[in-house]
């Protein structure tokens, strides 16, 4: 399933995190590090390949099944938060 990001919010992607904020009602998300990097992925690549992109990019070796977990809880929340859609 691919993603995109909700045109209802003001996307800032930053190296060492992002913020998501709501002209609407003015409220601000913060995303650590590895939310930032999902977030840059998620529009082009599988869960798969944002686990591996992560499980690379920290030298994590043997965690791929755990990191794909986590990689989906993410998306998932920000999906049911109304930050991400589903395409």
């Amino acid at each position: 399933m691919g993603y995109r990001l909700s045109c209802e919010y003001q996307w800032v992607l930053r190296e060492d995190g992002a913020f998501v904020y709501s002209p609407r009602d003015g409220t601000v998300k913060v995303v650590n590090e590895t939310g930032a990097i999902i977030l840059r992925q998620c529009t082009e690549r599988s869960v798969e390949e944002i686990a591996a992109s992560i499980c690379s990019q920290f030298c994590l070796s043997g965690t791929t099944d755990r990191v794909r977990q986590d990689v989906e809880e993410f998306l998932e929340a920000m999906v049911k938060e109304g930050y991400l859609c589903s395409k």
